[in-house]
């Protein structure tokens, strides 16, 4: 190329409005100094500058305009809005580390850094001419050990280098203090780096920095950093408190559920570095353990999720975690305990006996009031107590499963006690039977049914073989507001020597033992040895609740033979006299 201007701005001589600041219009240009010989590849383009009008602090701008005959611009040269150099003229000296604090960001004190994590480290630095004139800066991460994690950064060429294989580098940057002041004698020394597995695993090491930093013009300082101390761990741990079980109407933290045989439910939790309980940015892999069934999930950004099957036997069993595939160098940090236990409950409850009120029993009108119900119950695992219910219906008596249905309805059942567990469970209930037997009920023939349903803890529902509406659990009849007529025997005078043609006084008691006043309607027969029967005697009989009433008649033989008599209450008692 033989054009190849050069563009200058001095601030000791082209500041002409004395604002400290380059302005296109203070822009000089001037010829770039030729090489002698052009028909080499490369040559040197030279530019003599006169400093001797400046003072200390002084400080020139340019770029260069350079292009070939074809009019092809040579890349790089710099613009107005980018000159290609700033030069300031200022006395030398060696740099040195910078006023502010030195430390790790949050004020942390030997912190633990862990594998395939980025993490950034920044050094305050120092420079006489400005933290631009800083050549060269070479960082080891762990000078005090024989494998230092050496980065080195070179201005010239821009590049960043880690000489541990273990040791990736993202960046390397110096960074003044104040943004817009290119010659910042204050600023930082920042680099991005993450530690890879396969990394000396020691955890007891204190790893200490030391950083080397030379100047354009060969000047140097060496520091070490011992407030950047660091330490190295690979240990990952599945936390315990992140775990989470859904389950229909468990709470999802719980320490402990029950389930039924090969019930599936999602589980899921967070795998963090076990020194600072932090998340893992890059995917690993665990591996749950349930007894006999395992679960291999992924671990994306800490977090696992996935389906698991409680096992096949009954039993208690601890769920339990690991890496699967782990990183060369990973260690699990589990104390050996389950995160979450599970029983497994094959055996569903059933009811072991009803005690009150007693079997096959009439209820009397007197009980109904607040009537005590008492079970017990057959559970080997634990019951859901709040799922226990007793059942009742109150149907038409003797007409079988398809009887009437005059009114039903449920009650919860309480658990004596605190034990939810056993053969023989004690609960009871209370029925105010009383308020549900209307006034039209307590004239008819009213038995009471009664079931039980409820679950244990696993969902496994109360064993409904002989409980349950077809088929109850007990039958109680239920005292009615009827008349109960009682006869006694009857009664002939006289009784022996009786001939055709006399006259034979009959009578019977008849006792309404009911809560009801009635009409019984009598009827008394005469009978003969051969079968034969006559009518003697039809009366209807007004008799109140708790009343007697004495049925007397005469009664004169037609024939002779052997004869005796019936008397009966249609559609109750029937009483006979001896044969006479």
């Amino acid at each position: 190329p033989t054009h190849a201007d050069v563009h200058l701005w001095h601030s000791w001589l082209d500041d002409s409005n004395g604002n400290g600041v380059l302005d296109a219009e203070e822009v000089t240009k001037a010829q770039l100094e030729l090489p002698t010989n052009l028909t080499n590849l490369l040559g040197e383009y030279r530019l003599t500058v006169d400093t001797s009008a400046a003072e200390e602090g002084d400080y020139f701008v340019g770029w260069v305009e350079v292009a070939d005959s074809a009019g092809h611009l040579m890349e790089g040269g710099g613009s107005l809005s980018e000159p290609m150099f700033h030069v300031q003229l200022n006395a030398n000296g060696a740099p040195s580390l910078g006023a502010s604090s030195l430390g790790w960001p949050n004020g942390l004190e030997s912190p633990w850094l862990h594998p395939h994590e980025w993490y950034e480290i920044r050094v305050p630095v120092w420079e006489q001419n400005g933290i631009f004139d800083l050549a060269e800066v070479e960082l080891q991460l762990a000078a005090n050990t024989p494998n230092p994690a050496v980065i080195q950064w070179n201005q010239s060429t821009d590049v960043c280098t880690s000489l541990d294989p273990y040791v990736e580098v993202e960046s390397c940057k110096l960074v003044p203090a104040e943004a817009d002041d290119l010659f910042s004698r204050n600023g930082e020394y920042v680099v991005n780096f993450s530690i890879e597995w396969g990394y000396d695993p020691d955890t007891s090491v204190e790893r200490i920095p030391e950083i080397t930093l030379v100047d354009q013009s060969g000047q140097s300082n060496r520091f070490m950093l011992k407030p950047l101390n660091w330490k190295f761990s690979g240990e990952l741990t599945i936390d315990s408190e992140s775990i989470r079980v859904s389950l229909p109407g468990e709470d999802e933290d719980s320490l402990g559920y029950w389930l039924q045989p090969r019930t599936t439910f999602e589980v899921q939790g967070d795998v963090i570095w076990y020194r600072t309980g932090t998340l893992p940015s890059q995917n690993l892999e665990v591996e749950l353990t349930l007894g006999e069934n395992n679960l291999e999930a992924e671990v994306v950004n800490g977090s696992f999720s996935g389906t698991l099957m409680a096992p096949l036997l009954d039993g208690t069993y601890g769920l339990f975690g690991d890496l699967r595939d782990a990183p060369n160098g990973a260690v699990y940090r589990g104390d050996g305990s389950a995160s979450v236990w599970f029983i497994v409950d094959n055996e569903a409850p059933r009811v072991a006996a009803v005690d009150r009120p007693g079997f096959n029993t009439m209820l009397t009108e007197e009980e109904w009031q607040g009537l005590q119900f008492e079970l017990r119950l057959d559970e080997n695992a634990r019951l859901d107590a709040e799922t226990l219910r007793l059942h009742w219906s109150l149907n038409e008596a003797g007409l079988g499963l398809s009887s009437y249905v005059f009114d039903n309805g449920s009650v919860p059942l309480e658990i004596l006690g605190e034990r939810t567990n056993g053969d023989s469970i004690p609960v009871r209930c209370s029925l105010d039977l009383d308020t549900l037997m209307l006034p039209a009920f307590r004239t008819k023939a009213v038995e009471l049914r009664i079931w039980v349903t409820g679950s244990d803890a696993a969902g496994m529902d109360i064993v409904s073989t002989f409980n349950d509406i077809d088929a109850p659990l007990r039958v109680w009849n239920l005292e009615q507001r009827v008349p109960v007529y009682v006869l006694s025997d009857i009664e002939m005078k006289p009784f022996s020597g009786i001939h055709q043609g006399d006259l034979v006084e009959v009578s019977a008691l008849i006792t309404n033992n009911g809560l009801a006043d009635g009409e019984a309607n009598m009827v008394l027969e005469q009978v003969s040895s051969s079968g034969e029967r006559k009518q003697l005697d039809a009366r209807v009989m007004n008799i109140g609740a708790g009343e007697q009433m004495l049925f007397q008649t005469l009664w004169k033989p037609g024939r002779d033979g052997s004869q005796w008599l019936e008397l009966s209450i249609v559609g109750g008692p029937s009483s006979q006299s001896p044969t006479v």
